[in-house]
């Protein structure tokens, strides 16, 4: 049901193998279990667990429930609201520095104009360039473009310069 990897497998086996040798208890061992996962689907699934003690004794135990709670909509909400935190703090910012910001507009344009030729001349320059730009935009709290370009910096820094140009598209739609 978790399609774990066989790292995380061998993990999970060794945990329940500790919970039935009963040299720990299992209030301390229940923290060390699978938490959370994520379904195929998409789905967010948290894990909980409960002890079934034989009948007569606190300690020996008989059985272990798993609950597992779907979660995905609190998720989905938690991260509108970061979304919305993040907007107003983006809007404070550019009503602090909207000349900045204009000119941090006006540099990402000159960058996407010149993009073709620095990148034939030099490499270094237009990771440079690119990481300018992910600080000025971190300082406006902009994660989601600063994330894009971070994929650029990647490409630009480890030579996969095939995905560049599909990145760089990707960055002026969001942009845009």
């Amino acid at each position: 049901i978790l399609k774990l990897n066989e790292n995380d497998m061998s993990l999970l086996n060794r945990w329940i193998e500790n919970i039935w040798k009963e040299n720990l208890s299992f209030k301390d061992l229940a923290s060390l279990g699978p938490r959370e996962f994520r379904t195929s689907t998409g789905r967010y699934i948290t894990l909980d667990y409960k002890p079934i003690y034989l009948e007569g004794e606190k300690k020996k135990l008989d059985k272990i429930i798993c609950i597992a709670t779907d979660k995905t909509k609190q998720r989905g909400l938690e991260k509108e609201l970061e979304l919305d935190k993040e907007k107003v703090s983006f809007v404070n910012k550019l009503l602090q520095n909207p000349v900045d910001f204009g000119d941090l507009m006006s540099d990402t344009l000159e960058l996407f104009e010149a993009y073709s030729v620095i990148k034939e001349m030099d490499e270094g320059e237009l990771f440079r360039k690119f990481h300018t730009l992910k600080a000025r935009y971190g300082q406006f709290g902009l994660k989601e473009i600063t994330t894009f370009i971070d994929k650029i910096e990647n490409c630009l820094s480890i030579g996969t310069l095939e995905e560049l140009d599909t990145k760089v598209d990707l960055l002026k739609e969001k942009f845009e």
